[in-house]
Parts: structure tokens; C-alpha cells; sequence
């Protein structure tokens, strides 16, 4: 390097690789949490709607979401101010060595150059995708509460509803199809 002349090619090549090695970790780390993330997602999402099949209280399915929401929030802190701020500090120093050894060494920059995505007339940098994905996590959520608050039964309707349900030999039944509910 340009500060000390003694710095010789295999010493720098296997910092170079070092480097990369951190780089592919945290990278690897950010995908698991993402991951995480999604199987919560699923997870919110089926529990909530075997709630609702279920007949459970409309605060009590919004009262999950909001939770899910909640954990969603907890995974986006996590990958976006912790790991991902370690991977571009491994970026930078990636950067760093590439910029002072011979141009075969830069892989760092060619990812960085072909990252950016350009969405509705904009560059996506891994910043804005990270937000993106989260908020689109978030979006799924706040989807399925609206559509709770919208198809769910009142408290009342639906206890009269139960209340007044008889079975295929008239005894009363707590089942409520789930087309009725849909439709009440």
C-alpha cells in the first residue's frame, strides 16, 4: 500500500480475501434475518386467520397483527442499523484495499456498481431496499388487519349468529360456516 512499501502482494491479497470473507458473512447474516422474516410473516398470517376462522374477538386477531408488526420492526432494526452497517463498514475497507492494489482485486466495487436498482424513475441502493422490504412486510400486515376489520363479524352478530346455528339433527352448534361469516 501507498503508506508502507513493505506491503507485499501476498499480504495484501490475503487481507483482500479476508475482507471478502466478512463481507460474504454479514451479507449471509442479512439474509438469514430477512428469512426470519418471512416465516414470521407466515406464521402471523396463519395464526391470524385460524383466529378468524375460529370466530376469535376482532381485538384479539388485530392485537397478533399488531405484534407481528411489532417483531417486523424488531428483524428491520436488527438487519438495517446493526448487521448492514457492519457490512458496509467491510464494504469501505473492501473498497479501501481495492482502491491500492492491482485492478484483478476489484470485486468489491464491480457488486457495488451493479447493485443499485432503479424503480419508479429512482436508484435503489441497498439502504432504500431494505426499507423496502420491510415496508412491504409491514404493508402484507396492515393488508390483513384492514381486511379483519373489514369481513369480521361484530361481537353481537356474530354471538347471535352462533346462538341461533343449529346442526344437520337440530342440536345447537358454536360453528359458523365460513361463508355465512364472509357475508354477514
Amino acid at each position: 500500500m501507498e503508506n508502507n512499501p513493505d506491503f507485499g502482494n501476498e499480504l495484501l491479497i490475503e487481507v483482500w480475501k479476508q475482507t471478502i470473507q466478512v463481507q460474504q458473512h454479514f451479507n449471509d447474516i442479512e439474509l438469514r434475518i430477512r428469512n426470519y422474516a418471512i416465516t414470521l410473516l407466515g406464521a402471523v398470517f396463519g395464526v391470524a386467520a385460524y383466529a378468524f376462522k375460529e370466530h376469535a374477538p376482532t381485538g384479539v386477531i388485530i392485537g397478533l397483527l399488531l405484534g407481528g408488526l411489532i417483531l417486523c420492526y424488531a428483524f428491520y432494526f436488527m438487519d438495517r442499523h446493526w448487521y448492514h452497517r457492519l457490512l458496509i463498514g467491510s464494504v469501505k475497507h473492501g473498497l479501501f484495499i481495492e482502491k491500492n492494489a492491482p485492478q484483478i482485486l476489484g470485486v468489491t466495487k464491480a457488486i457495488g456498481d451493479e447493485s443499485p436498482v432503479r424503480l419508479w424513475g429512482k436508484d435503489f441502493h441497498s439502504d432504500h431496499k431494505i426499507r423496502l422490504f420491510y415496508a412491504l412486510i409491514a404493508a402484507a400486515i396492515g393488508a390483513m388487519a384492514l381486511f379483519i376489520l373489514l369481513f369480521a363479524p361484530s361481537n353481537q352478530s356474530a354471538a347471535a349468529s352462533v346462538d341461533s346455528r343449529q346442526n344437520a339433527a337440530g342440536q345447537k352448534t358454536d360453528k359458523v360456516p365460513y361463508w355465512d361469516v364472509v357475508h354477514l
